[in-house]
């Protein structure tokens, strides 16, 4: 019993994710300002985004449709796209995409982040129609590298 009480004691003296002292600075922390963007400024955000491919039962959807998609904007866009493919996420073929990006000008990634949402959005629900067991696909903007490196098959360039 007090081996539990100790347990408890720790855990909860130890608090939990997302409660550390530097997310609280930074929630109040009113000294950024925000700035107004032309279409021609930089993009600050040109981290990568990562795709993460889950699974319900009969695998994850393919990527071909996404392939295509960023292919033609790169070329329609004149911007620098790569990615790489993370296999073996799961224990059903999951995988991730992460997309690198460069020379995006603000209204660019504007573009890219609007027409890729609605890209999966409509590919996850072509899916469903098809097989309603499809897996889903989550977008995730600046993953951390531990986020994505799991994965027991490694990585190789896919675009």
């Amino acid at each position: 019993m007090k081996y539990l009480l100790i347990i408890l004691v720790c855990y909860s003296c130890c608090g939990t994710k997302g409660n550390s002292p530097a997310a609280a600075n930074t929630a109040m922390d009113s000294s950024v300002k925000p700035t107004t963007a032309t279409s021609n400024t930089p993009a600050d955000n040109q981290a990568p985004i990562a795709l993460y491919f889950g699974s319900m039962a009969s695998g994850p959807i393919g990527d071909d449709f996404l392939k295509t998609w960023l292919i033609k904007f790169r070329q329609d866009e004149n911007v620098n796209i790569t990615a790489e493919k993370f296999s073996a996420c799961g224990k059903e073929g999951e995988y991730i995409i992460v997309i690198n990006k460069t020379g995006f000008n603000v209204s660019k990634e504007t573009a890219f982040n609007t027409g890729l949402r609605k890209l999966i959005d409509d590919e996850v629900k072509r899916a469903k129609t098809v097989s309603a067991s499809s897996g889903s696909v989550e977008i995730r903007e600046n993953p951390k590298v531990e986020e994505y490196t799991y994965c027991r098959l490694g990585s190789k360039k896919w675009l």
